[in-house]
């Protein structure tokens, strides 16, 4: 699935996932249902660099960028990028089905009514997901505000990159679980993507994403109260939260405060769509850096009783790249979800 070819910058090459600890590099070749890793880099970030879904500091993130392509010899002039957070709307409509032209129409119409912005003030898309018995068409409408498109694209020029597309990172996640998973068209799934500021949630059902959330709360919580409980200095608490260990009670006795709040959010939008008549919630699937934390997925089980995989996005990705180190890719898979997502649309478009 393929929306927002925001500013048509040339085929990209690259896919560059910015987020609040980390930027996320990825090379990707080969063709749909064939796709093939060639290289890959994590460069981290200290607290600050990135937040609120943009960068604060430009001229370190950017020098971060520039080094991590040198070193890794990928180079691109046009990439693909994503945003996520306050300054990107999702929403999902039914409309009546007409031909593409006249649905067209009617959608820009409905879209005033469900952007809290002046259509001016934003860039958007749309993506018809599919047609009910009763002719029925539901419409996934995105907008980003078209500011925030300029900043990004600034930033990006001052290194000399152009975003050839900008993703949304729910529809970039779903992506790469679409391309490892069987998904069953008559199950729904939730796909919940934890990153340090931000967990973004996404419900799917039948197949397609209907419903996204973003959450702002994410594994940076779980770091601050380590840190205060165990008087720690930050770069330690985060090894303290990642550290694999037998015993994870007193891991869990420090963060369960903050984890048991997420949940909580999660929990309340799982009552939110078994209104929408989604089908039984199957399977959830954990993504994002902070799915790293140890024993997650069986905390997920243990809330909410269901079925809980941490998420392969290589699961059906072949790696070509001879420098590459798959057992650190395979440690780290989660934490690459979004990234391959939108490495995927420099195959798609």
């Amino acid at each position: 699935m393929g929306l927002l070819d925001f500013l048509g910058s040339g085929k990209p090459k690259l896919a560059i996932d910015l987020g609040a600890d980390s930027i996320k590099i990825l090379q990707m070749e080969g063709t749909p249902g064939n796709y093939k890793l060639k290289n890959f880099t994590i460069e981290y970030l200290e607290e600050g660099f990135f937040s609120e879904g943009m960068v604060q500091d430009t001229l370190k993130v950017g020098e971060k960028i520039k080094d991590a392509m040198a070193q890794t010899g990928m180079k691109a002039k046009a990439i693909v990028t994503g945003v996520s957070g306050r300054s990107v709307i999702i929403k999902f409509i039914k409309l009546q089905n007409k031909p593409d032209q006249e649905l067209d129409i009617d959608i820009k119409n409905e879209a005033t009514t469900y952007i809290p912005f002046e259509i001016s003030e934003v860039v958007m898309d749309y993506a018809k997901l599919g047609v009910d018995s009763t002719d029925q068409v539901d419409i996934m409408i995105t907008a980003i505000k078209r500011e925030d498109i300029e900043t990004m694209n600034g930033f990006y020029s001052s290194i000399n990159l152009a975003p050839g597309i900008v993703d949304v990172a729910p529809l970039a996640i779903f992506n790469a679980l679409e391309a490892n998973y069987d998904l069953e068209g008559d199950k729904s799934y939730a796909l919940v993507n934890i990153g340090s500021s931000m967990t973004n949630l996404i419900m799917i059902d039948k197949g397609v994403p209907k419903f996204t959330r973003d959450i702002f709360n994410g594994g940076l919580n779980c770091t601050k109260f380590i840190e205060r409980m165990r008087r720690l200095e930050f770069k330690d608490a985060e090894k303290f939260k990642k550290a694999q260990r037998e015993n994870v009670g007193e891991l869990y006795s420090i963060i369960g405060n903050p984890l048991g709040e997420l949940v909580r959010e999660i929990s309340g939008t799982f009552e939110y769509v078994q209104g929408m008549n989604f089908s039984p919630l199957s399977r959830i699937y954990l993504c994002g850096g902070s799915a790293l934390i140890p024993n997650l997925k069986d905390y997920f089980v243990n809330q909410f009783g269901i079925e809980t995989e941490l998420m392969n996005p290589f699961k059906k990705i072949d790696v070509i790249g001879s420098t590459i180190d798959t057992h650190y890719l395979e440690a780290i898979a989660p934490q690459l979800a979004t990234g391959v997502g939108l490495a995927i649309r420099t195959i798609t478009g």
